[in-house]
């Protein structure tokens, strides 16, 4: 039986305090409980840095049609093509480094990421296949670096100029460094909708709603889960070559193993802010998008298991160089 979600809620904000309500696991599965979450926390930082000029994320634009975006103001040679390929390239001063024992510490962190993405149009169908590789790089904490690799299967429903419908299926295999030993796979089945508002009232502001479900088969089995994901993006663009985005989200998730005799409950609230840079000399409108951003990121996990429940400050500078043909 689900308890109700303010009852988590308050119940994490006394493991933050320092309360615990649940018995503490043991230290070697402390990496466990918290390195899943933090894999969740960097997909969305990745999207969020994926923004493009017009103001479309990396994942939105898997998900919408080119003639939406068009009829929204957005300019053909600036709507997604079919191909695209992206290089991203962040650097951030992370604090605490999760996933890493105790006690928690910050560091440098570093996450180069290569995107491509493929995007059929079928009437009001939208199917996209995307892959994606990244290296998890610490300066000081060897321990929790990582390489992934990521894939997506997704299909989109026009249902209105503002509104599309869509299911994904997202395998994501985590290895040690340099692919050296798989250490955790996960299996993703998301449902949702994906609401999306541009230049609201006239003015530069763009909005967009996306609600989602989501099933995690996952090995090791204690990360098997469902969620679900509330997220609100607010984009404000400073002239042609500067954006600013906010991204927020809440993610309730319940776990189906027990940790100590009690099923892991737990809610995930995240704020991203990018501030982003297009110099104008580096563009080639129809094949090439340079951006230089700035990003702050602050997450707050709460959770039943007292290991899991943390807070997280995230701030640096990231290029990102995108072809698309």
């Amino acid at each position: 039986m689900r308890r109700r979600l303010l009852k988590e809620f308050l119940r994490g904000g006394l493991v933050a305090a320092g309360i615990s309500l649940t018995p503490a696991i043991a230290p070697d599965a402390y990496a466990q409980v918290t390195r899943d979450t933090q894999i969740d926390i960097d997909q969305q930082r990745s999207d969020a840095l994926s923004i493009d000029r017009s103001g479309n994320t990396f994942r939105q634009r898997s998900l919408l049609p080119a003639q939406q975006l068009i009829a929204k103001g957005v300019s053909l040679s600036e709507a997604p093509k079919p191909y695209e390929l992206t290089i991203l390239t962040p650097f951030t001063y992370v604090s605490p480094v999760v996933g890493a024992g105790r006690p928690r510490q910050d560091d440098g962190h570093a996450t180069p990421e290569l995107k491509f993405r493929v995007t059929e149009q079928r009437g009001p169908f939208t199917l996209s296949a995307i892959g994606d590789v990244k290296s998890d790089r610490y300066v000081t904490r060897p321990e929790v670096d990582s390489d992934q690799l990521q894939f997506s299967l997704r299909c989109a429903y026009q249902v209105s100029t503002a509104a599309s419908l869509y299911t994904s299926y997202t395998p994501i295999l985590t290895f040690a460094p340099d692919f050296d030993q798989l250490q955790r796979t996960f299996h993703d089945v998301t449902a949702g909708v994906l609401l999306q508002q541009k230049g609201v009232h006239d003015s530069p502001l763009d909005v967009s709603v996306d609600v989602s479900g989501v099933r995690r088969f996952a090995d090791p089995a204690a990360s098997t889960s469902e969620a679900l994901s509330f997220k609100l993006g607010l984009i404000y663009h400073f002239g042609a070559h500067w954006l600013a985005s906010l991204d927020s989200s809440v993610t309730p998730r319940w776990y189906d193993e027990k940790v100590k005799g009690q099923f892991r409950e737990d809610i995930k609230v995240l704020e991203i802010l990018t501030i982003a840079w297009f110099p104008a000399p580096l563009q080639q409108p129809k094949t090439r998008e340079v951006m230089v951003a700035l990003q702050f990121l602050f997450a707050r996990n709460y959770s039943t298991v007292a290991t899991a429940s943390f807070t997280q400050f995230d701030v640096g500078p990231s290029l990102k160089i995108t072809w698309h043909w």
